[in-house]
């Protein structure tokens, strides 16, 4: 998680606005939306934290990690895992993208995204932004091994939140609207591959699922990030992503 903090503050910059507490006649700028070029540079660090290279633990330190000792409980510190008492780098890593969907598509965002758009067709709107990501966590081949593993419990995450988001009436409709299209387009893209992948087919039913019940289906919930900054916040340190 050496990348946490640096990838909220980029995060900042997508569907971003600086501002400061401008007094008449001071001078200073009050709002200005975050350029257009700037959010896209953003953007593109950003689904390099989605990236099985940037996830995935060397099989070097898995194999210096053993289980924790007799009488030692797991506590929030530590990351939740799937296996028991040995490390888990699938759910590591899945913890982490998660905290990057997380920030990245707080429905605050996904609606000034929308409407910083309709003001200036230069900064990159929500389409952009969800299709970017989809294209990351869905749009190749996994590969084999465990970074296989980790490709796809990231893009089981990308989907989680598309629905989440869709769903989410903190968003505008026209954000949730948007969301809706990325999920049929990704259901599109999942068809063609569903009868030679069982990963695929598995998310063609969770999306079949969702569609046909929208507000009956519940997401899966992603494995607790431990706590930030200030220690002991857990989840509320990533309030940045109101901003």
């Amino acid at each position: 998680m050496s990348h946490r903090y640096q990838t909220e503050a980029a995060i900042k910059l997508v569907g971003g606005v600086r501002y400061s507490y401008a007094l008449r006649g001071d001078g200073q700028t009050v709002t200005e939306l975050v350029p257009g070029d700037e959010q896209r540079a953003a953007l593109d660090v950003i689904l390099q934290t989605l990236s099985a290279e940037t996830l995935m633990l060397s099989e070097e330190i898995i194999a210096q990690m053993p289980p924790r000792a007799y009488g030692d409980r797991r506590h929030r510190e530590v990351f939740d895992i799937r296996t028991g008492v040995t490390l888990d780098p699938v759910a590591m890593a899945e913890t982490a993208a998660d905290m990057t969907l997380e920030v990245l598509l707080h429905p605050a965002r996904a609606t000034r995204l929308v409407e910083q758009h309709a003001r200036n067709v230069g900064i990159p709107d929500l389409e952009f932004v969800l299709g970017e990501l989809v294209n990351e966590t869905w749009g190749r081949s996994y590969a084999n091994g465990l970074s296989g593993q980790v490709e796809r419990a990231v893009g089981n995450r990308m989907l989680e939140h598309l629905m989440r988001l869709s769903q989410n009436e903190a968003a505008s409709q026209s954000a949730r609207d948007v969301t809706l299209v990325a999920i049929l387009r990704l259901r599109n893209r999942v068809e063609n591959r569903a009868l030679s992948d069982w990963e695929y087919r598995s998310a063609l039913h969770r999306i079949e699922q969702f569609l046909e019940d929208p507000e009956e289906y519940t997401p899966e919930p992603a494995p607790d990030l431990p706590p930030g900054s200030p220690i002991g916040a857990g989840h509320e340190s990533c309030s940045v992503s109101e901003r």
